[in-house]
Order: structure tokens, then C-alpha cells, then sequence
């Protein structure tokens, strides 16, 4: 069996790996969220102006 160097340097990596994993999901999700929220905002946005152009009519 080979001698890696040491332990805790491996331990460094694998937290350094999982904290980069860790950091996408969070990055990738906040994405998401924003993506879907701007949908969201758009489509609340077309309702609104529907019914400011509706309340023109009845003015």
C-alpha cells in the first residue's frame, strides 16, 4: 500500500470538493428561484397592465 502524503491534506481536498458541490447546488437553485420569480413578474406584470387597459375602457 502507497503512502498518500498526508491524511489531512486529503481531508483539505474532499472539503474543499464538497464545499465547491455545495456551493453550485446553492448557486444553480438561487438561478432557479430567480428564473422562476422573474416568471412570475412578467406574468403579474401582463395581468396588471390587462387590467389598468380594462379599467381604461370603463373610465
Amino acid at each position: 500500500m502507497q503512502n498518500y502524503g498526508d491524511p489531512n491534506k486529503l481531508d483539505f481536498i474532499y472539503s474543499e470538493l464538497a464545499f465547491g458541490q455545495l456551493f453550485f447546488v446553492a448557486y444553480s437553485s438561487c438561478l432557479f428561484l430567480a428564473d422562476t420569480f422573474t416568471q412570475k413578474f412578467k406574468l403579474v406584470k401582463r395581468k396588471s397592465v390587462a387590467a389598468l387597459d380594462k379599467f381604461k375602457v370603463y373610465v
